[in-house]
Formats: structure tokens, sequence, C-alpha cells
């Protein structure tokens, strides 16, 4: 009578594990569709990807400080305007590091 009772739970559980297999990785996945409520982005991808064109995810980070505090930050940063890779960026530095005077040893 166990291996009997033995049987049936094991052949219970194959059959559970066999259900619960086609309806999550076969039939729901083939009926589920995605409704986007902003029109504008129902055509874009839904993947983020790097400046090199790698696919990746989005990073969901916690800002600490006001707003002004935040502000000044990403300016100095270079993330306001998202484009640190700008030639006009380096021509900006090369300037703003020239017009910066230097602390020579031993004087002030």
């Amino acid at each position: 009578m166990t291996t009997r009772l033995a049987r049936r739970v094991i052949l219970t559980i194959l059959v559970l594990a066999a259900v619960y297999g086609l309806l999550a990785y076969i039939l729901l996945p083939a009926l589920w569709t995605h409704y986007e409520h902003q029109p504008g982005l129902a055509q874009r991808s839904m993947v983020t990807r790097t400046a090199q064109g790698i696919p990746g995810d989005a990073l969901n980070a916690g800002l600490v400080g006001d707003r002004i505090e935040v502000i000044r930050a990403m300016a100095r940063g270079r993330l306001v305007s998202g484009r640190s890779d700008h030639p006009e960026d380096e021509r900006r530095d090369h300037r703003q590091r020239a017009a910066r005077p230097t602390l020579q040893a031993g004087t002030g």
C-alpha cells in the first residue's frame, strides 16, 4: 500500500509540475499583451542602451540633497546636459583650467 501511495504522490507532483510549466512558460506568455498607456512610447524599445549601443538595464538611484544641491552635483559631473563627450565641453574645461590660478608650494 505504501508503494502505491508513493507512486500516486510522485505522479501527482510530476503532473502538477508539467501543468505549471505549460501554463507559466508556454500558454500565458502566448496570451500576454502589453498595452502602453502613453502612445508616444508604444513604438519605442523597452530596453535601454549604453552610448556604445550595448543593451542594458535602467539604473535606479536615490539622490540625497535638496533640488539645488542635486542640480549642482550633476552639473559638476556634466550629467545635466547628458553630453559629457561634446567637444565644446573639452574646450570649456581647457579654458577653465587655464584660467584657474595654481598654488605654488611655499606661497600664500
